[in-house]
Order: C-alpha cells, then structure tokens, then sequence
C-alpha cells in the first residue's frame, strides 16, 4: 500500500509541474516579438505567471525530494508530512499560475469582457463606474466590485476614458 501511495504522490508531483511548465511555454509562444499588449487588452505582466510556474516545480521537486529521501536523512520519519506540506504549497502556486495566465480585461467598443480565474463576465461601459486610488482605480457594477486596474498597464488609461465617457456616474467629470 506504501508503494501505491508513493507512486501517486509521484504522479502528482509530475503532473503540477507540467501544467505550469505549459502554461508558460504557451505565454512564450502566444506573443512572440510584441513588447506591449495589444490596443485592446489589458493583461497582468507575465512575470508573476513566471514566478507562480518557477514555484510549482519548486515546490513539486520539494515534494519528490521529502517523498524518496534516504531513510539516513530522515531522522523523525517526517517525510509524509514534508510531502503533503510541499504539495499543498505546490496546489496553491499552480492556482496562482493559472489566474496569473487567465486574468486580462478585453476591451470592445460599447463593453468590455473580464477573464478570471475560473469566471468570465461581460459588462457595457454603461453600467459601470470607477474610483479613483491614486496609482490605481477600482471598477463597480452598481456596489459590486469588479476589479482593479493600475494606471501603468497598458490600455489602463483607455478603459477609464471610455468607461468615463459612457458611464452616467461620471457625466459630470465630461463636461
């Protein structure tokens, strides 16, 4: 029963580490050439996904290292629980891989659509309003929080020009 679950544990060590390793290979590949984003797309910096990738295979070699280290090594028999310990750190920087990849905010000419870690919405710029935070500007729906948009990124000053544009909240700021 140990072996079958060691070679589990094995199977999910290779398995996170390939997911994030893919992740990135198709960020590099997705805009190969371009130094900034597209007119219409918001996106965060590819970097933290790099960081979040790095550390699942981290986290996954860690996992593999506390699951097959000689017993000469392991003084208190804590390998199982370096091992759980590893994976579940490994879970959370895939997790943070994957929104990293996912999240962007697509720009059209009367909405905009978010992409999110596991949701997508669509919103008109009509229905929505901004507040000001200085290096930041946070976007509503009504009193719902939608999400955050530094001033720095690419496109982040267009989103806020349109939605100030079309929004009624912020008709007073056009005239």
């Amino acid at each position: 029963m140990e072996d079958i679950v060691k070679w589990c544990i094995t199977a999910v060590c290779a398995l996170l580490p390939a997911i994030a390793i893919y992740l990135v290979i198709n960020v590099l590949s997705w805009k190969s050439g371009k130094k900034s984003a597209p007119r219409n797309e918001i996106a965060q910096p590819r970097q933290y996904l790099w960081v979040f990738a790095g550390s699942t295979v981290l986290w996954s070699a860690m996992a593999l290292f506390a699951l097959f280290m000689p017993e000469e090594m392991d003084a208190n028999d804590s390998s199982t629980f370096g091992c759980i310990f590893s994976l579940v750190f490994a879970a959370f920087s895939l997790s943070g891989a994957i929104w990293f990849y996912r999240w962007r905010i697509v720009l059209g000419k009367i909405e905009f659509t978010c992409y999110f870690f596991l949701r997508t919405r669509t919103y008109q710029y009509s229905e929505v309003h901004f507040r000001d935070f200085g290096n930041h500007y946070r976007i509503y729906c009504g009193k719902k929080y939608i999400c955050s948009v530094l001033d720095e990124s690419d496109n982040g000053e267009r989103l806020r020009g349109m939605i100030a544009k079309h929004s009624p909240v912020h008709a007073s700021s056009r005239n």
